[in-house]
């Protein structure tokens, strides 16, 4: 449920901080994980995540909104590591340990280790310590297995959200729903950098709204295939080639996912 790389302390401008060590929060490489009720893997990770070449599959949910299979039936991934790109490990770093950013009570230095006092697994916090939060998630199958005889509406099956950089490419992504099912949008992904190339997205053509959501600063969505039309938005935008079967009944399908957010305000 919790991932967290090791550390080790470093000193930048005279201040020891505790790093990453170049040793991962999690590799996830070559497994068959299939879940009779809930996701096959849900995580919260702070630092670098590696997921290759899995088969996950969900056969049934908790249809409740304070249940996270309602967000997320399948896949579920949160990191909340940071990108140093535009030093965002340092000021996060900083904002925690001037007690700026906190839970319930402030933060002290243990050796090369940030220290909360408040109870259980607290490594996982924003600013924590300086850490990346890159996520590849690639070469996977991930099945949504509903073929049973209760209805069942859901946010999505897969939901990855980091605060640095995601990597989501060459997966196969089914629904297998019955008729009276129903999926927001299959994939959820956000990152602040965000490439999802080369992946099929499989629904029943009554059994979800799009495909993907993608959302990112700088956002690459391209060459994948999809049932339904994909939402792919961000500051810096690629998105195309990509190909909806939905689009074979009506070309025009998507045009209205493309208008939503850069007319929102515009009054078109």
């Amino acid at each position: 449920m919790f991932a967290v790389a090791p550390r080790v302390p470093v000193d930048p401008q005279l201040k020891t901080i505790p790093a990453e060590n170049g040793v991962p929060a999690t590799k996830i490489h070559n497994n068959i994980a299939s879940s009779p009720l809930g996701q096959a893997l849900a995580m919260a990770a702070l630092g670098p995540v590696s997921v290759l070449g899995n088969q996950f599959t969900t056969h049934a949910v908790i249809v409740r909104t304070d249940s996270s299979t309602f967000w997320a039936a399948t896949v579920l991934i949160i990191n909340l590591g940071l990108s140093n790109e535009l030093y965002f490990q340092l000021l996060g770093f900083m904002a925690v340990t001037a007690g700026q950013v906190k839970n319930k009570d402030s933060y002290t230095i243990d050796g090369d280790t940030l220290v909360s006092p408040k109870p259980g697994l607290d490594d996982e916090s924003l600013g924590q310590y300086l850490a990346n939060g890159n996520v590849l998630f690639a070469n996977n199958q991930v099945l949504l297995d509903l073929m049973d005889n209760v209805n069942e509406l859901l946010i999505s099956s897969i939901m990855i959200v980091s605060l640095d950089d995601v990597g989501f490419h060459n997966n196969q992504c089914d629904c297998d729903l019955i008729p009276g099912d129903f999926v927001f949008a299959q994939a959820i992904l956000f990152g602040m950098t965000l490439r999802v190339t080369n992946n099929r997205f499989k629904e029943g053509v009554l059994n979800a709204w799009l495909s993907a959501m993608t959302l990112g600063l700088l956002n690459m969505t391209t060459n994948n295939q999809s049932t339904h039309c994909l939402w792919i938005r961000g500051s810096l935008v690629e998105d195309k080639p990509n190909t909806v079967l939905a689009s074979l009944f009506n070309k025009d399908i998507c045009d209205p996912f493309r208008r939503v957010l850069p007319n929102a305000g515009s009054g078109k």
